[in-house]
C-alpha cells in the first residue's frame, strides 16, 4: 500500500511535554529514542477489525485495505485516512461486518484468548467503548459467557450499542465498579481482561488532545487506580485462570512497575510474558500488555443459566411464534426456552450459564430478542433491532438486498415502495400479507427490520440510531 504523506495537523515531537521527552530519553537508549520521536512527524495508523461471526473477510471491503493483515491479529486490516468510502460513513459500518480499532489495541485480546473452542467465563472490566469485547466474543463463541463492564454510564451506554450493532450473542453488559462486581463474582472467571484506564501517552499521535492532558501528577493518579483495578480483578479470578492486564501509555510506572508491584501483593500470580509496542517499531500506536496465571488448576462448573425474572408460558409461546415467523430454524440463534429472560418490557436470550443479575446495573443482559407490546388486543410481540444484527440474510424467511444508496436512505429513517430500483431479490409479498416482517440488508450484511404492508417496506430502523445523510 502507498505509504501516506504526513498531515500538517499530526503534532511534531517539538510540542510533546518536556518530562514526557526525558523520560523516554532516559528509558529508551540511543538511537532507538531518536527514532522512537521521529515517529511523531507520521501519520496516525488507521485500522479495523472483520466480523468472521457475521461472514465478513477482506474481499466484501468497498474500500482498500492493507494486503497482509495486522500482525498479531489475523481479523485485523490497515487503511489509509483518505479512503473511499470513509470505512466509518458506509452502510457496512452500521450493518456491524467492522469494527474500526486501532491495530496495537487488538494485541491484548489475542493474548488473552487464543480461539481454542473451550466454552469460557470471561470478564473485560473496563470494557468501553467495545472493541476489545467484539474481539473476545468472537474468539470466544456463542457458548462461552462475556461480561463486559464499564463504570460511567455514559460510556457504557456507547459499550451497549456497539455490542447490539456488532451482533454479540454472548455478551452482558453491565455498569458496575470492580470492587462491586468483585464482591458479587468471586473467583468466578477463567479469562480476565484488564484494559485499565490510563494516561494515554500512547495515544499523543491519534489523538492529539491526550497531551494537553497529560501531566506527571496524572501518571501518578492514573497508577493508583489501575492498582485497585487489579486487585479487584485478582479477587474474581479462578485458580488457572489467566488475566490480561494492558494500557496504551508508556510509563514504567503504570505498566512494568504496576505488574511487579502486583505480583509482589499477589504471590500466587506469575508473569507469563509482557510487551510494549512502539510506533516507530510496528504500524499501529503505543500499547502495553502482560499476561498473569493464577497458581493451580481451572475447574470451572457449568450449571443452567440463573433466570431471575423468566418469561413465563404465555410469553414463551409469543416468542417462539414470533422467532418461527421470522427464521428458518430456530437453532440459528441458539435458542433455548430456559433462557428467556424478561428485562422490563423486553424479552432476552441470555448466555449459556449465566449468573444471576439481581442488584446489578444491567445495560444488556444478552442478546434481545423482541419488544412487548400491550394493548386492548392483547400481546404481540415486535423482533428488536439487535436480533436482526446476529442474523445472516440466508437465516430468515424474509429478507432483501439494498443498494449501497438504499441502503443509506434506509439509515436515515426513510420508507420504500417494495417495488423501488435499489431494492433486490425481495421475495414475492402479496399485499395482503400485511405485518409481514423483512431483514434488510447492504450487501449480504444485515442492517435491520421493514415491516411490508400495502406493497411498502416501512422502516423500523431505531430512531435514536438514524443518520444525518
Amino acid at each position: 500500500m502507498k505509504k501516506k504523506q504526513p498531515l500538517p495537523t499530526i503534532r511534531v515531537p517539538e510540542d510533546l511535554p518536556a518530562a514526557f521527552l526525558k523520560r523516554m530519553r532516559e528509558d529508551l537508549t540511543d538511537p532507538v529514542c531518536d527514532s522512537f520521536i521521529d515517529s511523531y512527524r507520521d501519520a496516525p495508523v488507521h485500522s479495523l477489525r472483520l466480523n468472521t461471526a457475521r461472514g465478513a473477510d477482506r474481499e466484501i471491503l468497498p474500500f482498500p485495505v492493507s494486503a497482509d493483515p495486522v500482525p498479531w491479529e489475523p481479523d485485523g486490516y490497515c487503511y489509509e485516512e483518505d479512503a473511499d468510502p470513509k470505512p466509518g460513513l458506509h452502510p457496512l459500518h452500521e450493518a456491524g461486518a467492522y469494527y474500526i480499532q486501532e491495530a496495537s489495541a487488538m494485541a491484548p485480546a489475542r493474548l488473552l484468548l487464543d480461539g481454542d473452542g473451550a466454552p469460557h467465563r470471561i470478564l473485560d472490566l473496563c470494557a468501553a467503548p467495545g472493541g476489545k469485547t467484539v474481539q473476545l466474543s468472537l474468539l470466544a463463541g456463542d457458548g462461552s459467557l462475556l461480561i463486559s463492564n464499564e463504570i460511567h454510564p455514559a460510556r457504557a451506554g456507547i459499550l451497549s450499542r456497539n455490542a447490539e450493532r456488532m451482533g454479540l450473542k454472548n455478551t452482558i453488559v453491565t455498569n458496575n465498579s470492580p470492587d462491586e462486581l468483585a464482591v458479587r463474582f468471586p473467583a468466578f472467571f477463567d479469562r480476565i481482561l484488564v484494559d485499565a484506564p490510563c494516561s494515554g501517552e500512547g495515544m499523543f499521535r491519534k489523538h492529539p488532545e491526550a497531551v494537553t492532558e497529560w501531566s506527571e501528577e496524572a501518571v501518578e493518579l492514573c497508577a493508583k487506580r489501575q492498582s485497585g483495578i487489579l486487585d479487584a480483578a485478582a479477587d474474581m479470578l479462578l485458580p488457572g485462570g489467566h488475566l490480561v492486564y494492558s494500557t496504551c501509555t508508556f510509563a514504567p510506572a503504570e505498566d512494568e512497575e504496576q505488574i511487579a508491584a502486583f505480583l509482589e501483593r499477589h504471590p500466587d500470580f506469575s508473569l507469563q510474558t509482557q510487551k510494549k509496542l512502539f510506533p516507530h517499531e510496528v504500524r499501529g500506536e503505543g500499547h502495553y500488555c502482560a499476561l498473569l496465571i493464577r497458581e493451580g488448576g481451572v475447574n470451572i462448573a457449568w450449571p443452567p443459566a440463573r433466570i431471575d425474572t423468566p418469561a413465563d408460558a404465555a410469553l414463551t409461546r409469543a416468542a417462539e411464534a414470533m422467532l418461527d415467523n421470522l427464521l428458518k430454524d430456530r437453532s440459528r440463534i441458539g435458542y433455548d426456552p430456559a433462557r428467556l429472560l424478561l428485562f422490563g418490557e423486553q424479552i432476552f436470550l441470555v448466555p449459556p450459564a449465566a449468573p444471576a443479575l439481581k442488584g446489578l446495573r444491567i445495560l444488556r443482559p444478552g442478546l434481545q430478542l423482541a419488544e412487548i407490546k400491550r394493548d386492548r388486543t392483547g400481546l404481540r410481540l415486535l423482533p428488536a433491532h439487535a436480533l436482526s444484527h446476529a442474523l445472516r440474510p440466508e437465516e430468515v424467511r424474509f429478507a432483501a438486498e439494498l443498494s449501497d444508496e438504499a441502503a443509506l436512505d434506509y439509515l436515515t429513517g426513510q420508507t420504500f415502495s417494495s417495488a423501488a430500483p435499489g431494492i433486490r431479490e425481495l421475495p414475492d409479498l402479496p399485499e395482503e400479507d400485511s405485518g409481514r416482517e423483512v431483514l434488510l440488508a447492504c450487501r449480504g450484511f444485515s442492517l435491520g427490520w421493514a415491516r411490508y404492508a400495502g406493497g411498502m417496506l416501512k422502516n423500523r430502523y431505531p430512531k435514536g440510531l438514524r443518520i444525518m445523510k
